[in-house]
């Protein structure tokens, strides 16, 4: 199947002629970081930074506003860590956050990728992909395939989903040919996060609420399908593998390859919906952070679009960012996405 990780790879390297409409009085840049809802800060940072090469930018309590922000008790307290790829590390960070003093359910339990709602996964480029994927799993993470190869256009690739602690799951991509630019480090993961994904069951509702709604900018919309049984990405049967037509939309706020998100519905495979679970506390992808200029203007702009955010605009402190201003909003199937502006 040509999978949705594959169009990340072209993507990454190929810059697109998508842009945002003239005329705006905001700018959405790509998201600063990703956020983890974890059970057990210390373990989980220990996997990032020792097998992963990723360095600490920031270590802290989360702030009391963030949690007031969030509606969440007062005896709920979280703790935090944001990491960052050494070679690319001024976005697409990972803040690690374990909360404490309140119930935590996972949002995913046991998904599958044909499951709906709330944030699948989080993309990373990799070197040595099979002995990356045996380290991985001596970590107790285990492949939800082994790795596949395949070529996209012109790219030949080698592609992993994987899923660790917290129902967290990874795809590590590993170009093959052509060569990238510039030599991979010697790091297993080496870049920021460059995508993150939502399985979703009204395809046409996910595309208006972010392309219409929110403003973000179309990059690639395709329809993929395995054309023989064989082995796939989404761990379907290979005799079902031809059977299940996805719609796939890859966009981003300025229709650039990086920051960007994908919405992914299968016909022919469904399961479980996870939407109403995408709520800090609740352990796994928690949500994604855009940075925003003016963002009065655009918070003004989503309004008027009809847009009800869940975290009404304010004043909060976050580690490592400082003093900012951010609402967040929520996706007609759970997927939890904060706006901010920082000094």
């Amino acid at each position: 199947m040509r999978t949705i990780v594959a169009i990340f790879c072209l993507l990454t390297v190929v810059e697109l002629n998508a842009r945002q409409p003239a005329m705006t009085t905001y700018e959405i840049a790509p998201f600063s970081e990703v956020v983890f809802s974890v059970g057990d800060l210390s373990r989980t940072e220990r996997f990032y930074t020792n097998v992963l090469k990723w360095q600490v930018v920031h270590r802290g309590n989360t702030d009391r506003s963030i949690l007031q922000a969030w509606r969440l008790p007062a005896s709920a307290t979280a703790r935090e860590v944001v990491l960052a790829s050494p070679d690319k590390p001024e976005n697409g960070r990972l803040r690690l956050i374990q909360f404490d003093g309140v119930p935590k359910a996972y949002i995913r339990p046991g998904g599958k990728i044909w499951d709906t709602g709330g944030i699948y996964d989080i993309d990373l480029r990799c070197a040595n992909i099979h002995a990356l994927y045996d380290t991985l799993r001596e970590h107790g993470w285990h492949g939800l395939s082994n790795p596949i190869r395949y070529k996209m256009g012109p790219f030949e690739v080698w592609e992993l989903l994987i899923k660790g602690h917290d129902d967290l799951v990874i795809a590590f991509i590993e170009r093959i040919e052509p060569p990238l630019p510039e030599p991979p480090p010697r790091s297993w993961a080496f870049g920021n996060i460059i995508n993150s994904a939502q399985i979703v069951k009204n395809y046409d509702q996910a595309k208006d609420f972010y392309i219409s709604k929110l403003g973000f900018v179309p990059i690639l919309e395709t329809t993929i399908r395995n054309e023989q049984p064989g082995e796939n990405i989404l761990s379907l049967p290979y005799n079902l593998s031809t059977q299940v037509t996805a719609k796939l939309l890859l966009f981003s706020p300025n229709g650039k390859s990086e920051g960007m998100m994908e919405l992914l519905a299968m016909d022919g495979a469904t399961g479980e919906d996870f939407s109403k679970n995408a709520v800090p506390p609740n352990r796994g992808v928690l949500m994604c952070r855009y940075p925003v200029k003016n963002l009065n203007a655009y918070h003004e702009k989503i309004l008027k679009n009809g847009v009800q955010p869940v975290v009404s605009l304010q004043k909060v402190s976050w580690g490592g960012i400082g003093e900012a201003r951010m609402f967040a909003v929520q996706s007609p199937e759970g997927a939890w996405i904060e706006f901010f502006e920082a000094p």
